[in-house]
């Protein structure tokens, strides 16, 4: 339907452009009639009145043709994207599924072989063991945010969201964040009365996940990092300030973009250039909004803005 559409507009633009055509030129030919005089115009305008006839009949047609045929093309490029899009879902769901199941069979392994260590029926190095169970919840990590932008670019992504108080929900994510900052500390700060809003907390906890995550990685070792909920604009604002490298000026516009690393992240070779991607996202979802100020060398501030709870 929205192919078509865009058939009939071509055709319609290219119809005005032919009429407005021979407009054009008889408004050009009239200026230079003026110079003359009238019976010389009205000579001249006798013989070009047939040519004006055919002008004004065929240069709408044609423009009106070529309008058509260029519609028709927009469609068949629209049709391929849409065909290249669907092999591309498919082709991440299916890659995604294979990919999960030896990851969920590996984790279970490991499980089961830290639980023999605790009763020393298996002996293995625990730096060794730790290692293979971080790397592997990183692989389970980055199979989740392949699933998860195949959906966003989809628009195939679904939340649960019901009221929630961001504090209640933010600060047991923060506890459990702690353990995983490495020398960073968290600090958790409630500014102001935050109203309730719309949200889901477990798609909540993947945007803060992913917002501490990327600023413990790019700070650099026994750095704060500050969480803070503050009311505004009728909503409630979740912020992430770190102390880190920041992010240059040219290089701000494109850090939601997909598969986009900063030249930080490039010389640390790390992760798909999709948390911040999947992060929009999903606050997108939300009906919300996030933004980011940096400056080079002092650090980042990210923040999710939600909106207010609706009552009943």
């Amino acid at each position: 339907m929205i192919a078509r559409s865009a058939t009939r507009a071509y055709s319609v633009l290219g119809a005005f452009l032919g009429i407005g055509a021979p407009l054009g030129f008889l408004a050009l030919r009239e200026l230079v009639l003026r110079k003359k005089d009238h019976v010389t115009v009205r000579k001249e305008l006798r013989q070009e009145r047939t040519a004006y006839s055919y002008m004004a009949l065929a240069t709408p047609l044609v423009f009106g043709a070529f309008g058509l045929l260029l519609g028709r093309r927009h469609e068949r490029l629209r049709s391929a994207q849409e065909q290249i899009n669907r092999m591309h879902e498919e082709f991440c769901a299916i890659a995604a599924h294979d990919l999960r199941n030896p990851i969920t069979a590996l984790q279970l392994r490991l499980e089961t072989l830290r639980e023999r260590m605790k009763d020393g029926s298996a002996n293995l190095p625990a730096e060794a063991l730790e290692r293979l169970v971080t790397n592997t919840r990183r692989l389970d990590q980055l199979v989740s945010q392949l699933l998860d932008a195949t959906r966003i670019d989809s628009r195939k992504l679904e939340i649960a969201a019901v009221p929630t108080a961001l504090p209640e929900c933010i600060s047991p994510i923060v506890d459990r964040l702690r353990m995983t900052v490495g020398k960073h500390s968290l600090e958790l700060a409630i500014e102001g009365a935050p109203p309730a809003v719309m949200a889901d907390p477990s798609r909540l906890d993947q945007i803060l996940t992913n917002l501490v995550d990327n600023a413990a990685k790019y700070s650099p070792d026994g750095t704060p990092i500050r969480i803070a909920i503050r009311p505004e604009q009728g909503g409630a604002t979740l912020s992430v300030t770190d102390r880190g490298f920041g992010i240059s000026k040219d290089e701000l516009p494109h850090v939601f973009e997909r598969f986009y690393q900063s030249s930080r992240a490039r010389a640390k070779k790390s992760g798909l250039g999709l948390g911040l991607y999947i992060t929009k996202g999903l606050v997108d979802a939300h009906g919300g909004k996030i933004s980011v100020a940096s400056q080079p060398n002092r650090g980042s501030t990210f923040a999710v803005w939600l909106p207010r709870a609706t009552p009943g």
